[in-house]
């Protein structure tokens, strides 16, 4: 081993055990195979996030959304308890395939917005950003996520990995 990976090693192991774990982020970007638009997602990953969602949310810009990723495929379901915005679901199997879209309206407690098959993940986005996409059951996704850390109030880049078919 040479000094340099001694000193890459001690440093990472040093970051590690300074950092707790919750101080670690994911953002993603969604976007879809011929199609010129990228989605800026927050993902929850947990389940308190997947439980919260977009809840309470007043607006949300286009090209922006949440992604929620689940450990294993099945049918998903999605409801608009306390979302005050209208959101168009976009249900996405492990092999990134788009399983089904559907449109949901605020504060409908009622309904419940199923995926049609086992989908790994569900991506929330505004009606007017899933017009511009024009996706369907036909297209691919490709998930590209940054994993961050914040460090003294600031949000410091960490890996970043890519997934597509």
């Amino acid at each position: 081993m040479n000094t340099a990976s001694v000193l890459m090693y001690f440093v990472t192991t040093l970051f590690a055990t300074l950092i707790p774990l919750n101080d670690f982020g994911m953002r993603a970007d969604v976007y879809f195979e011929n199609k010129p638009f990228r989605i800026q997602c927050e993902v929850a990953k947990t389940q308190y996030q997947q439980q919260k969602g977009l809840m309470y949310r007043k607006s949300l810009k286009d090209y922006k959304g949440m992604l929620f990723i689940y450990e294993k495929e099945e049918i998903l379901t999605f409801w608009m308890k306390n979302t005050y915005i209208p959101l168009n679901i976009v249900y996405i199997k492990t092999d990134l395939s788009i399983d089904s879209c559907h449109y949901m309206k605020p504060l409908n407690d009622k309904l419940i917005y199923s995926s049609k098959k086992p989908s790994r993940y569900g991506l929330e986005i505004n009606p007017g950003t899933f017009n511009k996409l024009m996706v369907g059951e036909n297209d691919s996704a490709i998930l590209e996520f940054k994993l961050f850390y914040n460090l003294l109030g600031q949000s410091i880049n960490g890996l970043d990995f890519i997934f597509h078919k």
